[in-house]
């Protein structure tokens, strides 16, 4: 798994920039540096991938993999705007055979949200979530993103 990099300080530095300009951080233009692979470890595939997005604007993928030999699933939202500055970034993975089976990873994050683990074998019913909020002037936008697989 790839360690988390701090992010309150640099919340503290956003916020502060955010507040003398007047406006919201500006856009990353910086690629994100982690793949939803690295971060949910060796033996995960993906599975699919979607766009986390806000009308046509693409603000990052909600990614599903699987590890067929864990039998397991592995769920990431990776950013790829705003990269490297923390926004909120959430992402949940619910079994819908298991209840209660439901896990959930949001804060403000840099680069990705998650991993989050559920069981379960390649195909089983599984529903995935994640969003971005997104700064604007005057508003915040949320980005989003939420599929059914295997139902």
């Amino acid at each position: 798994m790839v360690p988390r990099l701090p992010a309150l300080l640099a919340t503290a530095a956003v916020g502060a920039a955010a507040a003398l300009t007047g406006g919201a951080p500006p856009a990353s233009a910086a690629a994100n540096p982690y793949t939803a692979a690295q971060v949910c470890g060796a033996g995960y595939k993906v599975y699919v991938r979607r766009p986390v997005n806000f009308g046509t604007k693409v603000y990052g993928s909600l990614v599903l993999l699987h590890n067929a030999g864990a039998g397991k699933y592995c769920a990431v939202t990776r950013k790829t705007t705003f990269v490297g500055t923390p926004i909120w970034t959430d992402v949940s993975l619910r079994n819908e055979r298991r209840k209660p089976q439901y896990v959930s990873d949001g804060k403000f994050y840099s680069y990705y949200a998650g991993p989050v683990y559920l069981p379960g074998k390649l195909g089983s019913c599984v529903h995935v979530m994640s969003s971005m909020q997104i700064p604007a002037k005057g508003t915040t936008l949320v980005a989003g993103s939420q599929e059914h697989f295997g139902c």
